[in-house]
């Protein structure tokens, strides 16, 4: 996979857990394409745990299995063999109606693409997820503006995408793996709020990267090569 989709998937740690345990554990994950002498294997036998609280930085050259590993996590994608349990809950086992569910309640995506609907305002694009919670429209209304003040798009809560720059369409995308559009200054001011939101809102959170800034401020970084977790 070259890291075209999904880059960030981020998890609440959600108060109803109770039970101890990492958010994220992974076991013998494998991920294969194709078949006969076309097969990929994107994934070999990959285990690892995500704590609560943890920032992960998940690196690795382009095709080295990281966006495979993103996606199965966060259900996207179907693994080949081996467990992925997200909150206690195994992946693999969730139907289509289930997988949406996780998404709309546990999971949070920030892809590398912008993902904002055109026809929206910037309130009303990072409102989309509590409207699918039914979160009164008022309290919703507040909340999306709070976000984008805090990112420093307050001013831009009522334009839409096309009438904002490329830098302030990244930045709406709290936690994008980086920087690409963004000059040194707000590409520091993503990396802390990244880091702010997981000490202080209780989310967990992996990232495909290649930022030496985003893995220099991650608690644990894990290295991909060709499938297979090695030494970082």
């Amino acid at each position: 996979m070259t890291g075209r989709h999904v880059r960030v998937a981020a998890v609440p740690q959600l108060p109803s857990q109770g039970a101890r345990g990492p958010v994220v554990a992974v076991r013998g994950l494998v991920r294969t394409y194709g078949s006969g002498s076309g097969e990929v294997h994107a994934l070999r036998g990959v285990s690892l745990d995500v704590e609560p609280g943890e920032l992960v930085a998940v690196v690795g050259r382009s095709g080295s299995g990281k966006t495979t590993l993103l996606n199965v996590i966060g259900g996207l994608d179907r693994p080949t063999g081996g467990s992925v349990r997200v909150c206690g809950q195994e992946v693999a086992e969730l139907d289509e109606r289930g997988l949406a569910a996780l998404r709309r309640d546990v999971l949070a995506f920030v892809f590398q693409t912008f993902g904002l609907l055109p026809m929206l305002s910037a309130v009303e694009n990072v409102g989309i997820p509590l409207r699918l919670l039914r979160v009164p429209a008022r309290q919703r209304e507040a909340r999306a503006r709070e976000v984008l003040e805090r990112v420093g798009l307050g001013a831009a809560a009522d334009q839409r995408p096309p009438e904002m720059s490329g830098g302030q369409q990244q930045r709406l995308l709290l936690a994008d793996e980086p920087t690409g559009q963004l000059d040194t200054t707000t590409g520091a001011e993503v990396l802390d709020l990244l880091r702010e939101l997981v000490h202080t809102e209780g989310m967990t959170c992996m990232v495909s990267t290649h930022d030496p800034a985003l893995t220099a401020a991650a608690d644990r970084v894990v290295r991909l090569q060709d499938g297979v977790l090695v030494p970082s």
